[in-house]
């Protein structure tokens, strides 16, 4: 009901690994689905799926498993705490001089006393 304020709240950080985790936990899950729509239809009786039924399951959720497969291996292939907010953050604490940008256009240099003697 009462929420903090957006500068008071704790930022989590993006961990590649427990999404990963969380993928496969889908992955077995879709797998075990997959498993027993075979197995019905294999055993056969009035409750197994028809072809039609068959051939969508295995593509619907095999095509499931693979793209979490691919999820998942890009995932767990990313260095912890790899978050466009978190590489922001570190380029926004770096000087304009050091950084090797262009200042943008508010960062105008303020004219110092020297300069205005000179004109």
């Amino acid at each position: 009901m009462f929420r903090q304020p957006k500068k008071d709240r704790q930022k989590h950080e993006f961990q590649p690994r427990s999404h990963a985790f969380i993928y496969l936990l889908a992955i077995v899950y879709l797998g075990w689905l997959l498993v027993q729509l075979l197995q019905s239809a294999f055993q056969g009786g009035a409750d197994a799926p028809t072809t039609l039924e068959l051939a969508g399951g295995i593509v619907v959720l095999g095509g499931g498993i693979v793209l979490l497969a691919v999820l998942a291996w890009k995932m767990s292939h990313l260095p912890p705490n790899s978050s466009d907010e978190g590489q922001e953050e570190a380029e926004g604490s770096q000087p304009a001089e050091d950084s090797g940008t262009a200042p943008e256009e508010g960062d105008s240099p303020t004219p110092s006393n020297g300069d205005d003697a000179d004109s």
